[in-house]
């Protein structure tokens, strides 16, 4: 049975009043599902940012430990995406004109 999506919270920094930056997103799921989780940075920083403070969009001000611990499901970002990001920054993948404009440019004359 699928848990329905009662109500969703999203977080940012609180340090940074007014950013959208979001930074984390609690679910609450109805039938004994439990808060769900989802972090916009990968597992491995948990340990290192515990401690800094978000605010819900609904002004309740929490640290990202505890939120990580009311959570009955966590998700993060995903090793993949921050590669691919680290790869091919933020607009994604872009045709890479460089060599080869010259190596066309070049076969035509």
């Amino acid at each position: 049975m699928v848990a329905t999506i009662m109500s969703t919270v999203v977080y940012s920094l609180t340090s940074e009043p007014g950013k959208t930056r979001s930074i984390a997103c609690r679910l609450s799921a109805s039938k004994g599902g439990g808060l769900i989780v989802r972090f916009a940075f990968p597992e491995v920083l948990l340990p290192h940012i515990s401690h800094v403070e978000l605010t819900g969009d609904d002004g309740y001000i929490i640290t990202i430990g505890a939120l990580f611990s009311q959570a009955a499901t966590v998700d993060f970002l995903s090793n993949i995406v921050s590669q691919e990001y680290l790869t091919w920054g933020a607009q994604g993948k872009k045709p890479y004109v460089g060599y080869e404009l010259k190596k066309d440019t070049w076969e035509m004359t």
